[in-house]
């Protein structure tokens, strides 16, 4: 499964449909020879980095209102900082759009 494409379903509160194909398919077993090959770069060496980018003008906005205040900020109690940020107008919008966001 699309592991990206299923947590951002969950952040904008979407139903996930997945990808299609049943889960009730034989089992099959992966026999490895060569382990330095399976890891190499051309197979599957690459790093796995499971993070997911969210491209929206709005985290530009909240970035630029936090560099923007970053020495009142942090002049802040912690709580007080982080409700400022979540008051921001692009914050509030960037939520609308990725309601799931809320639980992070």
């Amino acid at each position: 499964p699309d592991a990206r494409a299923a947590f951002k379903s969950l952040l904008r509160m979407e139903k996930w449909q997945g990808s299609p194909g049943s889960r009730d398919k034989a089992v099959s077993v992966l026999l490895l020879d060569e382990v330095d090959v399976f890891f190499s770069d051309a197979f599957f060496g690459r790093a796995f980095r499971p993070s997911l980018h969210i491209a929206s003008d709005h985290c530009f906005t909240i970035l630029s209102h936090a560099w923007a205040t970053r020495q009142r900020i942090a002049d802040q109690p912690v709580e007080t900082a982080v409700d400022e940020l979540m008051s921001h107008h692009g914050t509030k919008q960037l939520l609308s759009e990725y309601p799931g966001l809320r639980a992070f």
